[in-house]
């Protein structure tokens, strides 16, 4: 982190320009949520809030999206590309968190109003989990089912179909079994996926497999390796 004279920046340098808004009142008055109006990195979300305390890369409002939370591949956000991203929905707001803005240098200008972002990285920061949720412990299934997945042993999806996952169940440490949908690119079914263990430290197995139509119909189950 630098602080910089903002009378002596050269402002081309520093990439693309994002004016923020202040919204919401504080102490004497002062606005105080800076926002950017600009499209979220899933749907059509716009006024989104730049938070520094949110520390995956973004966040959409409860119903944007199917489950708690998505993983993009690959995203394309204001003419850049992005990938491996984990967006997660909350009753209240909209975001951009600190795992997207770390994938830039990121200049706020205070005085005038503007955040600058000059992309540096199109995938997570070096140290960052492609899998990250907040720890370890919560990330360890998905990270099974993208291992599976990447040995082409997830039944209904080879290791190159591309798509979103989604986390349709939010599981603490210690829980014993945990959901997840897959959406191929340009395929509206949905391929479903239970991974459970028999105890807390135990490793995670494929518990069960199925895919649904657009009616939310079953299509087919499938058998466990």
């Amino acid at each position: 982190m630098r602080f910089l004279n903002h009378n002596q920046i050269d402002a081309g340098k520093l990439g693309k320009a994002f004016p923020l808004i202040f919204s919401g009142v504080g102490p004497q008055g002062k606005f105080v949520r800076p926002l950017v109006h600009q499209d979220g990195l899933i749907g059509e979300s716009t006024d989104l809030l730049i938070d520094t305390g949110c520390n995956i890369d973004g966040l959409v409002e409860e119903g944007s999206i199917k489950g708690l939370a998505v993983i993009l591949p690959e995203c394309v956000w204001d003419g850049g590309t992005y990938t491996n991203l984990i967006v997660a929905a909350v009753d209240h707001t909209k975001a951009l968190g600190l795992s997207f803005l770390a994938r830039h240098l990121v200049t706020f200008d205070f005085p005038n109003r503007t955040m600058y972002l000059k992309q540096t990285s199109s995938g997570p920061l070096v140290g960052d989990i492609l899998m990250e949720i907040s720890d370890s412990e919560k990330r360890a299934p998905a990270e099974y089912l993208a291992n599976l997945k990447k040995k082409n042993l997830l039944p209904g999806l080879s290791r190159d179909d591309q798509g979103a996952v989604y986390f349709e169940s939010y599981f603490n440490p210690g829980s014993k079994s945990a959901n997840f949908d897959f959406r191929k690119n340009d395929d509206l079914s949905v391929y479903h996926y239970t991974v459970a263990r028999a105890s807390a430290a135990g490793p995670w197995k494929l518990e069960k497999a199925w895919q649904t139509g657009t009616n939310g119909l079953l299509v087919r189950e499938y058998p466990i390796p």
